[in-house]
């Protein structure tokens, strides 16, 4: 399945289409129905997404905790958490991007 992408409405419709119209007239009624057509669309639920890492968090080594919600997990109780590419109380991606 296709990633899918989201783009913000308002920003759409602030933009300015044109067409290879003739006349003003057309260019504006095609600018016109183009933001209609944007208007109209359904709204996503989306959220931003958030970045994290895991750290260790024991002297042992043996638990890791999400830089976003500071919830530790014990690595043998489960099963290689740190392997985890999000976490799985806050929802975090844990690549280390921006927004640590």
């Amino acid at each position: 399945m296709a990633e899918k992408e989201y783009i913000e409405r308002e920003a759409a419709l602030k933009r300015n289409y044109f067409s290879e119209a003739k006349t003003p007239d057309e260019n504006y009624r095609f600018n016109a129905e183009i933001k209609f057509y944007i208007s109209s669309l359904p709204a996503a639920d989306v959220a931003p997404v958030r970045h994290g890492h895991w750290y260790n968090s024991s002297y042992l080594g043996d638990e890791i905790t999400c830089s976003k919600c500071s919830v530790t997990y014990n690595i043998f109780e489960t099963d290689g958490a740190e392997d985890f590419d999000y976490c799985p109380n806050c929802g975090a991606k844990m690549t280390g991007g921006e927004g640590e």
